[in-house]
């Protein structure tokens, strides 16, 4: 371990600012170019490589309907949302409105118990 005075210390420190801060200024500067972006892939939805070597549109895509697996979220109440002005009961399972019309939240919500309660 080296022994470094408090006041060895303060003149590193001191040296080291200095640098930093010059350099902070060299790096300054107003005449920057905008960076441009070009999108060059043509390959948006993916590819798949299989066991020859053929290159095909990646097709395992999951195509799930409005609301399934939504009991999943929010705590289990995420099947209930309001849709044009009404409150809805998605379907957990196949997706798609279950029951809906209701006028609010908590009388979607006692709809929602009374189907749990029904199993």
């Amino acid at each position: 371990m080296i022994k470094v005075t408090d006041e060895e210390k303060k003149m590193i420190l001191e040296s080291h600012r200095s640098l930093f801060e010059k350099q902070v200024m060299i790096s300054k500067t107003d005449n920057l170019n905008q960076l441009e972006e070009e999108d060059l892939a043509t390959d948006k939805k993916g590819i798949t490589v299989d066991g020859k070597g053929d290159v095909k549109e990646y097709t395992n895509v999951v195509n799930e309907k409005k609301g399934q697996g939504c009991a999943k979220s929010e705590g289990g109440s995420g099947c209930i949302k309001k849709e044009d002005g009404k409150w809805v009961i998605y379907n957990n399972k196949e997706g798609g409105i279950f029951q809906g019309g209701y006028e609010s939240k908590e009388d979607a919500e006692k709809g929602l118990d009374a189907m749990h309660s029904n199993k």
